[in-house]
């Protein structure tokens, strides 16, 4: 299990290629050399690529809404390639959409990615796991982004939840909260524990916070040196 960082963390700081690499840098300098990539605005793709190697990152995944991502296909397509993600990750069943529509289009955009030699993930949100069992069953060959935020808002039980999934977990979203505010992994009442065990095929585990008080690369860090703790003890 390799643990890394949802840069979407750092969202704020990601609208310019000077705010990236200050990012990266200092993702870099908490002995992280994994990142999935969210919301990265005003870099082109190879600005990006280069910020990556300059500081010894490594993303495997880049992660958009759905929504954002049709409206942002090509820059998402090219960062893809550009950086050498293995997975493109989208979340959330847009709103209004049929879903047999909405599978449609996925299946045509993990078709398009595996002829890249990439693969396509999910991210579902709470709002989606009403209608997750038929989503995934019509796109099959999907992998999934578990946020375990999100699997626990929804009221789902992990490990029955894992083991009906078997076999498809790849990423996995560490985040915690605490009386409806965010708070780093390990330090609220998401019950995290044990969560690896559970996803014995997941490849990566990355922390996430999108909202934070006080300093977010502190937060992140507490996050990560708890999260590779966790992987330690497997």
């Amino acid at each position: 299990m390799v643990c890394g960082v949802q840069v979407s963390t750092f969202r704020p700081f990601l609208d310019s290629p000077s705010g990236v690499r200050r990012v990266f840098q200092g993702i870099a300098a908490m002995d992280c050399g994994t990142v999935q990539l969210q919301g990265i605005k005003g870099s082109s793709p190879k600005e990006v690529a280069d910020a990556l190697s300059d500081f010894g990152l490594r993303a495997v995944s880049i992660q958009e809404i759905y929504s954002d991502f049709v409206l942002r296909k090509a820059y998402c397509m090219e960062l893809s390639r550009a950086v050498g993600a293995r997975w493109l990750t989208v979340s959330r069943i847009p709103a209004g959409k049929p879903l047999s529509v909405f599978a449609s289009e996925l299946v045509l955009l993990d078709k398009e990615l595996r002829g890249m030699g990439q693969r396509l993930a999910f991210h579902p949100v709470r709002e989606d796991f009403p209608q997750l069992e038929p989503l995934l069953s019509a796109v099959s060959d999907m992998d999934l982004c578990l946020d375990l935020y999100h699997l626990w808002r929804a009221g789902e039980n992990l490990p029955a939840w894992a083991g009906a999934h078997r076999g498809r977990i790849k990423l996995i979203h560490y985040k915690d909260a605490l009386q409806d505010r965010l708070v780093p992994a390990g330090r609220g009442e998401v019950p995290l524990q044990g969560v690896l065990r559970a996803c014995p095929e997941a490849e990566y585990a990355f922390v996430e916070q999108e909202t934070w008080e006080g300093d977010p690369y502190a937060l992140t860090r507490e996050a990560l040196t708890w999260l590779k703790k966790e992987a330690r003890e497997l």
